[in-house]
């Protein structure tokens, strides 16, 4: 019996190093492949960012945003911004709020119609 249980979790073992093999194979191509034509990799550490000034109206929050912002986060938020402005600008790419969602609330909340500072990734995210 145990002979049996040895060589099934031996099959396994074999069957996961083939697939990982390839998974390992096509990255490692693929990264060959990213140097080759100078381009960035998806999840670049020092991605080529900017600061702009943006109309509010023109931000859409991500379909992707999970949290729920409550009323006491975004009074909250709005005091802070009221008092202090933007220290910390919205992370957006092609117009899509990545990061600040609750910031942009707050700007629509206070009639912040265009100025709005924002971080915007050069590329688009893929």
């Amino acid at each position: 019996m145990k002979s049996q249980t040895n060589l099934g979790i031996t099959k396994f073992a074999q069957q996961k190093l083939v697939k990982t093999k390839g998974r390992r194979e096509a990255l490692a191509a693929e990264r060959r492949a990213v140097d080759l034509a100078g381009q960035s990799r998806r999840n670049d550490l020092l991605p080529d960012l900017r600061i702009s000034m943006v109309a509010v109206a023109e931000l859409m929050s991500s379909p992707h945003h999970a949290r729920r912002i409550t009323p006491e986060q975004l009074e909250r938020v709005i005091a802070s911004i009221a008092d202090l402005g933007f220290c910390k600008p919205i992370l957006i790419a092609d117009n899509q709020v990545i990061d600040g969602v609750s910031r942009l609330a707050a700007a629509k909340q206070l009639g912040l119609s265009e100025g709005l500072h924002r971080l915007a990734m050069n590329r688009r995210l893929g």
